[in-house]
């Protein structure tokens, strides 16, 4: 898709002298080498986790001790109707090793969760060494397709399982938190995911969730390959159109600092794909266990916002970069952009074409001449009615039984300017026997293009 095709990053570090090179021999053996330890330190890892379960028990058994000493006392106090100096003492005693007794649980459950968090960066590592083993630095061999409803599954998995941040009384937050941004010195490790900001085949560019594979000190740029593609979209790309993602998640109840406010700009991952666009946060999440409710940035609502939709933690930044601008300029470099040099799309179609064909009783023509230079950033928009009128008037032409004859003419752009067209006639308010052929159509391309076709459209920046 939107991949050039580029040597894996094992191809541009040889050594420092830059005469040798890696043989795929040596990196195969480092790769198992690496497996072989990763797993060995997983297993110590595990039972090192599994002795302190036992002990966070033993510990948690104690205090539970203590706990009914407090209870049974407070009812003693209760049946004597006074509050002796007896047991103020021994009210003491007893809540002070109440706390010690928590603090001790408290310790065993960071060092658990840091176990497990180590756990899970080694499973990360000797997926990368899996991957490094049966690939050949020479020669990119094709990798597996993910099934998109897998993947997407993956991501909502990721997401819940992200770590929660629980801070000690007065620790201070770290960054990757919720909406705490990276230092500037900060540099992400092979394996993690980020928001990439890369070009597409349209030669413009988007943000992308993808993974990093390395880091480059020497040129100070990633690379990262595409989450959607599972590898075979290679970019490199410098420090400034890459942004580490969460690593923990906010807590509302006690760091509510710590996310991002109602009513800030950010880039999101729309829900069921892989890239990241502009939107406004609606709600923050009550708990820790809820996400965002935001509103993305949508020109075909009136308010120029989508719906509220839910967005994890995980997959929302900050949009405090110059990238982002009010204006649709965060598909440009900014050392590039002109306001006078934006390259327009198509002024619409031709109507005295699709005129034409429709009056000589070629509508399948007609149908794929209205579909042609749809307006997407035309300021206007009467350019933007008209044309999706035109395209109504070819709809209403073609009979029902000449629909999917028509839609096997086009192509998968055409289908999906087809189905924004749609979309855009049923915000129009029109009459009910227009929105009757809007119906029609709307089930016959979404069969055709399936719910992809949708998906593309609804998180697609070109509108009309």
């Amino acid at each position: 898709m939107r991949r050039s095709k580029q040597q894996s990053g094992l191809d541009n570090h040889s050594s420092s002298s830059g005469s040798s090179k890696v043989s795929p021999q040596s990196v195969k053996g480092s790769a198992q080498s690496s497996m072989a330890d990763c797993e060995q330190k997983i297993q110590q890892l595990l039972r090192e986790l599994y002795e302190t379960i036992i002990a966070t028990q033993t510990e948690r058994d104690k205090g539970s001790v203590n706990l009914d000493a407090i209870r049974k006392t407070h009812e003693k106090m209760l049946g004597e109707l006074k509050v002796s100096t007896y047991y103020k003492q021994k009210l003491r005693n007893l809540y002070s090793s109440a706390l010690s007794d928590a603090d001790a649980e408290c310790d065993l459950l960071r060092k658990g969760l840091e176990v497990i968090a180590a756990i899970k960066a080694l499973q990360e590592e000797k997926r990368i060494s899996v991957r490094l083993s049966s690939q050949n630095p020479n020669d990119e061999p094709p990798r597996k397709s993910m099934r998109r409803g897998v993947l997407m599954s993956l991501l909502q998995k990721s997401a819940q399982t992200l770590p929660l941040w629980i801070g000690k009384p007065n620790e201070k937050i770290p960054h990757l938190c919720g909406a705490l941004i990276a230092g500037p010195d900060y540099i992400a490790k092979p394996g993690d995911k980020v928001a990439a900001r890369v070009k597409t085949e349209e030669v413009e560019e988007q943000w992308i969730l993808a993974e990093v594979v390395l880091f480059n000190p020497v040129t100070l740029k990633y690379e990262v390959d595409d989450i959607d593609e599972e590898g075979r979209e290679h970019h490199i790309l410098s420090k400034r159109r890459v942004i580490p993602l969460p690593q923990w998640k906010a807590n509302p109840e006690t760091d509510p600092q710590a996310l991002h406010p109602k009513g800030t700009l950010v880039i999101a991952l729309y829900p069921q794909t892989t890239c990241f666009y502009r939107a406004v946060i609606n709600e923050q999440p009550a708990t820790a266990h809820d996400e965002y409710s935001v509103l993305f940035e949508d020109n075909s609502y009136a308010d120029g916002y989508s719906p509220a939709l839910n967005v994890a933690q995980k997959y929302i930044v900050s949009a405090a970069i110059k990238s982002f601008r009010r204006i649709d300029v965060d598909q440009y470099d900014e050392e590039k952009f002109k306001d006078d040099q934006i390259e327009q799309d198509g002024g619409g179609p031709d109507e005295q074409e699709v005129s034409q064909l429709l009056l000589s009783g070629k509508n399948s023509p007609a149908l794929k001449a209205s579909l042609q230079n749809p307006p997407y950033r035309s300021k206007d928009a009467s350019v933007k009615d008209s044309s999706t009128l035109l395209v109504i008037r070819v709809l209403s032409s073609i009979k029902s039984n000449e629909i999917s004859n028509a839609l096997n003419t086009l192509s998968a752009d055409e289908l999906d300017a087809l189905m924004k067209y749609i979309y855009k006639g049923f915000s129009m308010g029109l009459d009910g026997q227009q929105c009757g052929y809007l119906l029609t159509w709307h089930e016959k391309v979404a069969a055709k293009g399936g719910m992809g076709c949708i998906i593309r459209v609804l998180s697609d920046r070109k509108r009309l």
